[in-house]
Parts: C-alpha cells; sequence; structure tokens
C-alpha cells in the first residue's frame, strides 16, 4: 500500500486500485487547479539492481576494473537518487501528498490521484503510461548525463519551476495519440504510445504478410513492419528512415522495413501518413511471427499464419504534460 505524505509530516494512506478499466474515474485535471495528491513512479538504476542488490559478479569485476562499458553507471545512479530526492522536496515544500511506487509494482495506485510523475527516463514513462486513462502524466529525466528523455518536460533541477507552472495552469497538457491493436477481431487491453514492430520470432527471419490499406493489398517479404504513432515517430521509425510528426499529430505511420523485392516486383505500401479515421491490416503468412509492441519491456504477442492484425488509433489519448515542439528538435517533420 503506498504511503502519501506531505510536507507537515501527515501521512495519507489509500487503498490499491489498477489504473485501468476499473480505475475510479476522476474529474479531469483542470490547468490551475490546486493538486491534492500525486503518484511517483520511478525506475531502479542499473547499479541498483545489478551492484547493490543482484550483486552480480561479472557486473561488479567490471566496476572493479573501470571497464568503459560501465563507466557511467554509478554516476547515472547518483543522479537518479538525487533527482528522486528533488522531486520529494519540491512536492513536500508545496505541502503536496504524494507516494511512491517502483515502476515493477506500478499496476497499482492509491485513489484520487490527480497527476502521476514518472522519474527515470522514457522507459519508465511509457512504462507507467501504458494503462493511463483519464490521469494525466508528467515524466522527469533523472540521468540528462545518458539519457535522452524525449517525452520528459522536467528534470531534478527544473522540476519545481514545471509543478509551479501545472498548478498555477500556466502549463497544460496535451493529449497524445495511441494505437490500438485488434487481433483476429478481439481489441488488445494495453494501448501502444510508441510504436509495434511486426516481425518474424527469429531476427534473421524473413517478416512474410500481406499488408491491406485504402484499398490496396499487397503481398510482401521484409525484416519487419513499423506501424508508430506521431509520438513515437522519431524512434525506431525514423532510424529506419521514415517521417517525423509533430508530437501532438493525430495521423500515425507505417514503415515496411528493408523490403525484399524481386525484379518486376513494383510495392505501392512501403510506408508513409496513415489518416486518423483509418486503419491498416496485415495477415501473417509466417509460421512464428511476433508483434513487438513498445519496445523490448512492451508487450509481445503471438501472430501466426492466417492471424489478422488491424492497428488503429485508440478511443483514448494519453494526457501527458510534453513539449509540444519535442519532435522539431530531429529536423525537418514532414
Amino acid at each position: 500500500m503506498p504511503v502519501f505524505a506531505t510536507g507537515f509530516g501527515k501521512v495519507l494512506r489509500a487503498p490499491l486500485r489498477r489504473i485501468c478499466k476499473g480505475f475510479t474515474p476522476m474529474k479531469k485535471h483542470r490547468p490551475g487547479r490546486t493538486l491534492r495528491r500525486v503518484l511517483i513512479i520511478h525506475k531502479d538504476s542499473t547499479y541498483q539492481t545489478e551492484a547493490l542488490e543482484k550483486k552480480d559478479p561479472r557486473f561488479l569485476k567490471l566496476i572493479q576494473e573501470g571497464s568503459e562499458v560501465v563507466r557511467t553507471v554509478s554516476r547515472t545512479h547518483e543522479q537518479h537518487v538525487r533527482t528522486m530526492e528533488q522531486v520529494e522536496a519540491a512536492l513536500a515544500a508545496r505541502g503536496i501528498a504524494y507516494g511512491v511506487v517502483n515502476r515493477q509494482h506500478s499496476s497499482a495506485v492509491g485513489e484520487d490521484v490527480d497527476l502521476i510523475i514518472t522519474v527515470g527516463g522514457d522507459g519508465t514513462f511509457l512504462h507507467s503510461a501504458r494503462e493511463c486513462t483519464n490521469i494525466p502524466i508528467l515524466g522527469v529525466n533523472s540521468a540528462t548525463s545518458t539519457s535522452l528523455g524525449h517525452f520528459c518536460l522536467a528534470n531534478g533541477d527544473t522540476f519545481g519551476d514545471v509543478l509551479d507552472g501545472i498548478v498555477s495552469g500556466k502549463r497544460r497538457w496535451h493529449r497524445l495519440a495511441r494505437l490500438q491493436l485488434v487481433l483476429n477481431g478481439e481489441a488488445l487491453p494495453v494501448p501502444v504510445l510508441n510504436e509495434i514492430l511486426v516481425h518474424d520470432a527469429h531476427p534473421a527471419g524473413p517478416c512474410t504478410n500481406f499488408i491491406e490499406l485504402d484499398g490496396v493489398s499487397e503481398k510482401q517479404m521484409s525484416s519487419g513492419i513499423y506501424v508508430a504513432t506521431a509520438a513515437g515517430s522519431t524512434g525506431a521509425n525514423r532510424s529506419a528512415g521514415g517521417r517525423i510528426l509533430p508530437i501532438t499529430q493525430r495521423q500515425f505511420l507505417y514503415l515496411v522495413r528493408e523490403p525484399g523485392m524481386r525484379p518486376g516486383d513494383d510495392w505501392q505500401l512501403l510506408g508513409g501518413a496513415i489518416a486518423p479515421h483509418a486503419q491498416i491490416k496485415i495477415t501473417s503468412r509466417m509460421s512464428e511471427g511476433k508483434i513487438f509492441a513498445d519496445g523490448k519491456y512492451g508487450f509481445v504477442y503471438d501472430f501466426l499464419r492466417g492471424d489478422e492484425l488491424i492497428v488503429r488509433l485508440h478511443p483514448q489519448d494519453l494526457r501527458a504534460y510534453i513539449d509540444p515542439t519535442v519532435n522539431s528538435r530531429y529536423g525537418t517533420i514532414k
């Protein structure tokens, strides 16, 4: 059970509820409204996990040898701890009750939470946002020396000012579109904020499928298919040569990675933007296909021969305090 503390020594407790369909509906967080309680969801640093908890001999040996492979882990651990202290101090100084939970246990939170604060990087933000419905979320980058923190509006040094902006109404949350996956006619329960990758179970295996969009259907072979939100357009999609959209855009994207066209092939469906009301359909021809949602620490679904996947916008957006111009750091937005 999370403990909610205030800067005045009061301890408040709340029963656990899921941040999902069964979560008690909350009133919309209106700009300028006083924050009563917030929940901090944090990660454990690599040093915390590997050195202090697991005491992994190989990791400790690399640390002792001063290996470049682990050169930054001690410093980033110290930064993470310091950021947690700064976030808690800022909340306590303003008399805002808060609870703290590790992201491994973040499927349960206290009732009546007005804001979720993630302390970590983009992985912690994605993990925490996965089941958020009507609760706004704010990301705090806890290790700016090594973490990009694309979704993180604040860091330890700026958190207090960002928090004041939220309370005063100068900062407002933005809606981020998410993807809904419908597999064989059944909507999967978890919305996707970044992207999905349709791929063979083996990294070197070919991705074979039928792809259908806007009345056009093609039989294809490639090294995988990305379908990304605007928020996720700067991630794997961009690295593979895909377009970048403004983070608050309602369109979403698809990209066929390394298409295996033979002489005479002239595929039309290789990538581009999909209108907010449209959907893309992928039918598997793979005996061991997979759908990877939101990266390594997201969800994986089997996608076997004959399975049909429809990807469309999720009916519920994420409410996030982000920089609406953040995607422009990568250059021209198409």
